[in-house]
């Protein structure tokens, strides 16, 4: 309990790692609020699942277990972002490929369920979560679904944070990492994706615009 009655640097980055997720989630929050994101389904209601699992894996068995806090604050986020997305239809419609993420997502989270081993417990969950990414890469490459950058780059941010912390409360076996790592690479990849979706969607304006301009 040291660990919440002193200022550490564990709390210095879990700080940070709450501000930026939380801005993260009430950023994104209200650009489906304001109809500016169109999101899939199959993602954000794995992640509400796995998010859960992930807070009570730290809870539990971390050397560490204040970590927790940030699971614990997705889970509340991705459910947030979840039943917002159902209430105002701000999502794709799913195909027989996000169903099946889905399924093996579910599967994956069964397997932390009967598991014996905390490490193992924590590396399916990954897995789980890694799977749950799919759907939202597809929808985004095939560019029937719109992700906002902004949100995207401040979770990337708290989960660094949340690896900081758990390096510096020396907690840092490879399970304590597998959760903030995979989720800062994950993140990661979804603003990159992004990204060169808007950056290619500029460039093809450009284009478009010299050619009008010279008359060709």
């Amino acid at each position: 309990m040291e660990l919440f009655t002193s200022v550490t640097p564990t709390v210095v980055s879990l700080t940070f790692a709450t501000i930026f997720q939380v801005s993260a989630s009430l950023w994104y929050l209200s650009t489906i609020y304001r109809h500016e994101t169109v999101l899939n389904p199959a993602s954000w209601g794995l992640w509400s699942v796995l998010t859960i699992l992930n807070t009570i894996t730290y809870f539990f068995t971390s050397d560490a277990p204040i970590i927790a806090l940030i699971p614990a604050l997705s889970a509340l986020s991705t459910t947030a972002v979840f039943i917002s997305s159902l209430l105002l239809h701000a999502r794709v419609p799913l195909d027989w490929l996000d169903e099946s993420a889905i399924i093996i997502g579910i599967l994956s989270a069964g397997v932390w369920v009967g598991s014996g081993s905390a490490a193992l417990a924590s590396v399916t969950l990954q897995v789980a979560f890694m799977i749950g990414f799919l759907p939202t890469f597809r929808s985004l490459i095939k560019k029937t679904s719109h992700e906002p950058l902004g949100p995207w780059i401040l979770w990337v941010i708290a989960y660094l944070f949340t690896m900081a912390a758990v390096t510096q409360s020396g907690a840092g076996s490879a399970a304590e990492y597998a959760y903030p790592f995979m989720a800062t690479t994950l993140h990661a990849a979804v603003v990159s994706i992004a990204a060169g979706i808007l950056i290619g969607g500029k460039l093809a304006k450009v284009k478009t615009t010299t050619i009008k301009a010279v008359g060709i």
